[in-house]
């Protein structure tokens, strides 16, 4: 063996803690992938992506304020890849998210290792991310899995600055702007990532830079614009009033102090579904607010520090302003959805602190990051088992009546429509949109009577 090579050990080192890492966080949401369900959105998302002309056609039509042709075409790709077999759609919604865990689970190891040039600081990176449920609606529902993309695509434009830095080239620095794009195609939230990625840059030597990544945020709005209009700017959920007069930053402020003590602080412990009261977040987020200060004061590399707070301030301040008709206790508590971003930010916080050792990852180093993942697992265990959506019984049961209706349909060679006219609605307690619209039927269908297509057609 080479003097120049390290033992066998020590290169399969740090991919093993890695898929040891991926393991415990995807574990923490077994109990979605035993039961994975379809929940509220994820019905008319699959409808808008149904058949390739429905995708096509609904490409930039807005999802509230999301006007997200990427998730579209993920989407297109779920409904395809079940096979026209509907009991298969909640196990294929349920993929998408993990993949997206996974894939930035391993984007923040390499952004992290090369930024720190530690493989520890990229493990402690993995551990503080992704040993966690805080986020958990992003894995057990299907509308709330973009912003993991989004996360991979702030790594991407992150790295891709790091490396313009270091090497120059154009196209390195051009990089953080088509990343800034990608990022909100997938959803809405991610129109961030240009701005925080440029600030990024404005913080390091050359701050010239830093108006590149928000130009490609700025190149998506105006296509997203131009391609669905007034309908992105008049949500329904706004009642007709639109996006920028429903923004309130006041009370948007106020919801952001009680969700980072909640989401962030709580959440760290395993404390779910928990509302401070509102004395105990005056006295509470200040205190975390002067730690973070005191953080950035002896912080080893600073700029990750302010990205990671702006991140998590940023997040929350859009999406709580934009949310001033829900309340706090009573819902947007347990939206563990919105966590994303911050939980993204408060881990570039925790490696932008210490002064990392350079160099590969040690033996002794490996033992201490698997046994606090370990802790970290164990304290947020129960959250993942017992957080999850709750369980429709029924779905199961229905989806597969709804094939039968299906291979009955095209047995008889009677028309998706034809089929819905005729038979009476199939949902669940819980789910109470008409399953039937998710029927195909046959694709050369002869004209039927409804009473034939009752009598053909079973239901029960």
């Amino acid at each position: 063996m080479s003097a120049d090579l390290p033992p066998p050990a020590a290169r399969w080192r740090v991919p093993a803690v890695l898929l040891a890492l991926c393991a415990a966080a995807l574990s923490l949401h077994l109990t979605s992938l035993f039961h994975p369900r379809l929940l509220y959105d994820d019905f008319d998302i699959l409808l808008a992506s149904w058949t390739w002309a429905d995708t096509r056609a609904n490409l930039w039509e807005p999802m509230n304020e999301h006007s997200w042709p990427l998730t579209r075409l993920t989407t297109a790709a779920v409904v395809e890849a079940t096979g026209h077999r509907q009991s298969w759609l909640p196990l294929a919604a349920a993929i998408p998210g993990r993949v997206a865990l996974v894939a930035g689970l391993l984007l923040t190891f390499r952004f992290v290792a090369r930024h720190t040039r530690s493989e520890a600081a990229g493990v402690a990176g993995v551990i503080v991310f992704g040993v966690t449920a805080a986020y958990q609606e992003a894995l057990y529902w299907y509308a709330a899995h973009p912003p993991l993309w989004c996360v991979c695509c702030a790594l991407l434009g992150l790295s891709a600055a790091d490396r313009w830095a270091e090497r120059g080239r154009w196209w390195r620095l051009a990089l953080t702007a088509v990343w800034a794009f990608v990022a909100p195609a997938w959803f809405a939230g991610g129109a961030l990532v240009g701005p925080l990625v440029g600030v990024y840059l404005g913080l390091g030597r050359r701050r010239r830079a830093a108006v590149v990544p928000p130009l490609g945020t700025a190149a998506f709005l105006v296509l997203s614009w131009a391609a669905a209009g007034e309908r992105i700017n008049r949500p329904d959920h706004f009642q007709g009033e639109t996006t920028l007069r429903s923004i309130d930053p006041v009370t948007g402020a106020g919801v952001t102090a009680r969700a980072v003590v909640d989401q962030l602080a709580v959440a760290s412990v395993g404390v779910y579904r928990f509302a401070a009261p509102v004395p105990v977040v005056v006295v509470a987020f200040p205190l975390l607010v002067a730690a973070g200060v005191w953080w950035w004061r002896r912080a080893a590399d600073r700029r990750l520090v302010v990205v990671g707070a702006a991140f998590i301030l940023g997040s929350d301040l859009l999406i709580y302003s934009a949310r001033v008709g829900w309340p706090y206790v009573e819902q947007l508590r347990d939206w563990s959805r919105y966590n994303v971003f911050p939980w993204f930010g408060l881990m570039l916080m925790a490696v932008g602190g210490p002064r990392w050792r350079a160099g590969e990852l040690s033996g002794r180093q490996a033992v201490v990051a698997l046994a606090a993942a370990a802790v970290l697992f164990a304290v947020q265990l129960p959250r993942g088992m017992g957080g999850s959506a709750w369980v429709d019984p029924e779905q199961p049961t229905v989806l597969r009546r709804l094939e039968d209706v299906d291979r009955a349909c095209r047995e008889h060679r009677i028309a998706a429509a034809a089929a819905r006219r005729a038979l009476p609605p199939l949902a669940t307690e819980y789910w109470e949109r008409n399953c039937l619209e998710m029927l195909w039927g046959s694709a050369n269908p002869l004209p039927h009577e409804a009473a034939d297509v009752r009598r053909l057609v079973p239901t029960r």
